[in-house]
């Protein structure tokens, strides 16, 4: 009977340090998972990984100083559309150049003070919901003018198919996006500017009109939208840029 109770014993005691064991494993395994990250927008992060090479266009002579970086893009898992990518991005950035020669050279009088010039940097948002931007940021100087002409270019690619977006694609077809797009970015660019902000300028800078939405993408904290100099106040300001929360746009966001 004895035997038969310390018998009983051990397979308890036996069966309680197995459990034991169980559940040091379970919270071991637990602890060293790799955490997910949870963007603001409830999405999960992006697999992509995106690195760039540097490249730059540039020429000096007596009249213009050309000076335009712009950047290649790698680490897509698909190489065509990597190349798709690059090769829209370096056309857009040969296309800069192109419109500077044409519009600031061909009339520059030869006694004019100062180069005509362009420069340019660049900066990557994303890969974000699918998509990666390059922003272009872009200062223009025309000989014998009070200042040059800053102003942003976006160029945002389906990470996919590598087919750049244009601003209708991140919305749902017969959507009325415009006008969420207007009145989120007024109220937002009109707190922003505060006392230094006038309601006429700002109102016809953010009606409901795709010429002025022209730099917008999606980012980490919102849909991201820059107003270029002159756009919704004086060339003083700057650029305007604000981030609206993928929350607000909703019902009009695919």
């Amino acid at each position: 009977m004895n035997t038969s109770h310390h018998t009983v014993r051990t397979s308890i005691a036996l069966v309680i340090v197995a459990l034991f064991l169980v559940a040091v494993i379970f919270l071991l395994k637990r602890d060293v998972q790799e955490p997910v990250e949870i963007p603001s927008d409830g999405a999960l992060t992006e697999t992509v990984t995106v690195t760039d090479e540097r490249i730059v266009i540039a020429k000096e002579d007596a009249l213009s100083s050309i000076s335009v970086a712009y950047p290649r893009l790698d680490g897509f898992m698909d190489v065509a559309v990597e190349e798709k990518i690059n090769t829209t991005i370096k056309t857009e950035a040969q296309s800069l150049v192109d419109s500077f020669l044409a519009n600031y050279l061909e009339d520059t009088p030869p006694d004019a003070p100062g180069k005509n010039s362009i420069s340019a940097g660049y900066e990557i948002a994303g890969p974000v919901r699918g998509y990666v931007t390059v922003l272009m940021n872009v200062s223009e100087f025309a000989s014998g003018a009070a200042h040059p002409n800053p102003y942003t270019v976006s160029l945002t690619f389906d990470t996919t198919t590598g087919e750049k977006v244009l601003l209708a694609d991140f919305f749902k077809p017969a959507s009325a996006y415009l006008n969420v797009l207007s009145s989120q970015s007024r109220a937002m660019v009109m707190e922003k500017l505060g006392d230094d902000g006038d309601a006429e300028w700002i109102k016809t800078g953010t009606e409901a009109d795709e010429l002025n939405f022209q730099v917008a993408y999606p980012d980490t904290d919102g849909f991201h939208i820059i107003f270029n100099a002159y756009q919704v106040a004086p060339y003083v300001v700057g650029a305007t840029e604000i981030s609206i929360s993928y929350s607000a746009l909703a019902s009009v966001l695919k």
